[in-house]
């Protein structure tokens, strides 16, 4: 009889014959476009681990249903062990029916995906789980942004102290907000960017510190990662197998999938999808506005090849320093500081926000530009200037994509292009949360006619479409006439 020996981490199959074996290895391959030499190959990988015949237990109940479709006699040896405290009551905020409903199917299945697209609350949800088992609780960020709103909201509606291990801080409690890049460095892992953005670094830890943290983790007894999706397969692979105690994992996302074919991944270590809360719900229910989305196309239509240029050098002409698609952002701005709108436009270089800012400064000379260089505390400021009203445009890097809370803007500038279905929504989701003083939002996105960029284009484009409830206007002129 096949036996299935169960761990938090991984699971220990026994008896398969030759045929099972190489279906199960089948069921649990991925593919995946990986750099060689100078061009991208697909290559098939299994998280079937020969040598040791385990996988990870994530993946259990695909095994499972494998086993008895074919009818396959089996049996569980389940070592893990899940023990639960009195609940600790939120104060302050009314769980919605949706997030209560996602935290009580969380808890009763113990691990699992969560998605919920932003402006759904995922932190809250969050939270509400850590409260309801009350055990030794790890919470993973990989921004400093995110690590103090995730320790603001958990520390708002628990009214319990909250440990915070990052940016410089290692204050071990119960609950655990942590950044993982400084659980990676006393891990002693390497810390692998998911993407050219991902760009922030944490010192390694002191001795002492690095001892403190490593009991911490040896205790943690449920694990959520924020932000899933952005956490490179390796990084987040390190990160999962090495919390042997861990019987509560979860995993929470906006968009939880990936583009690089790795999803696979994601629901190994975490398990499978609990929930599909969609923008496109949450503006059913009057919880997040309706955007309408204009795709402009300035200049021609016509398509260019580029040259011989590399994608680099493509996209240094065509979007960095390309002159009237530049005015065309400015006078956009222009125009909706004009209707009295809070205007976020997002690029991916430094050098483009800077432009963008200059040509701005002519009309808006309050406009601000959010980057890596700029003081942690500076950015806070200002972003605390925008939410009471005080300043109308900000130029973001991509640090504003995720974990930006400012509800009262209602316009978004895509500047920067980008070829990532799972930033595409994360960048629209800045505009829809409601706001008394805002008005409709609005979305401005380029249609580039150029090689590379308008793969990159066509793209964001399906991703947008899949969300029914948004409103896509595809636009040839500049008119401002929004209503």
């Amino acid at each position: 009889m096949i036996t299935l020996k169960i761990d938090n981490v991984q699971t220990k199959v026994s008896n398969l014959n030759k045929h099972q074996l190489e279906d199960i290895k089948e069921m649990l391959s991925y593919s995946t476009m990986e750099y060689f030499g100078k061009k991208h190959i697909e290559i098939k990988r299994t998280l079937y681990d020969n040598s040791k015949n385990t996988f990870p237990t994530g993946l259990l109940t695909s095994v499972i249903k494998y086993l008895k479709l074919n009818q396959f006699e089996y049996e569980l040896d389940d070592q893990r062990e899940a023990y639960i405290d009195d609940e600790i009551q939120i104060q302050g905020v009314e769980l919605r029916n949706y997030q209560q409903e996602v935290v009580d199917i969380a808890v009763a299945k113990q691990r699992g995906i969560i998605q919920v697209a932003t402006g759904g609350g995922k932190t809250l949800i969050a939270a509400a789980i850590a409260a309801k088992l009350n055990i030794p609780t790890i919470f993973c960020v990989h921004t400093k942004d995110l690590l103090r709103q995730a320790h603001d909201a958990f520390s708002n509606v628990l009214k319990i102290p909250i440990g915070i291990i990052g940016a410089g801080q290692v204050k071990v409690e119960k609950i655990n907000i942590c950044m993982i890049q400084t659980l990676s460095n006393a891990l002693n892992f390497k810390y692998i960017p998911a993407d050219e953005f991902d760009t922030y670094a944490e010192e390694s830890p002191s001795m002492k510190n690095k001892a403190i943290i490593l009991e911490m983790i040896a205790k943690a007894q449920c694990v959520i990662v924020d932000e899933c999706h952005h956490i490179s397969a390796q990084t987040y692979v390190s990160l999962m197998t090495s919390l042997p105690g861990a019987c509560f994992r979860y995993g929470l996302s906006g968009t939880p999938y990936r583009d690089d074919g790795r999803d696979l991944v994601l629901y190994a270590f975490a398990g499978k999808s609990l929930c599909q809360i969609s923008a496109s719900y949450l503006i059913s229910k009057k919880y997040l506005m309706q955007p309408t989305i204009y795709v402009i196309s300035p200049g021609t239509r016509e398509y260019n090849d580029g040259g011989t240029k590399n994608y680099a050098a493509v996209y240094s002409e065509y979007i960095v320093e390309n002159k009237l698609r530049n005015k065309t952002v400015a006078d956009y701005a222009k125009s909706f500081y004009d209707k009295n709108r809070k205007t976020l436009i997002l690029v991916t270089q430094v050098k483009h926000g800077k432009i963008l800012r200059d040509l701005i400064r002519e009309h808006d000379d309050k406009v601000e530009l959010l980057t890596g260089e700029v003081d942690f505390e500076i950015r806070t400021a200002l972003i605390e200037k925008m939410k009471k009203g005080k300043l109308h445009t900000i130029i973001g890097t991509s640090l504003a994509d995720e974990g930006l809370d400012i509800p009262i803007i209602d316009t978004l500038i895509l500047a920067g292009g980008g070829k990532s279905s799972v930033r595409a929504l994360q960048r629209i989701g800045r505009v829809l949360r409601i706001h008394p003083e805002k008005q409709q939002p609005i979305v401005i996105d380029f249609y580039d006619y150029v090689r590379f960029l308008l793969g990159h284009s066509k793209k964001r484009l399906a991703i947008y479409k899949t969300e029914e409830s948004f409103k896509i206007v595809d636009r040839q002129d500049r008119s401002d006439d929004w209503q």
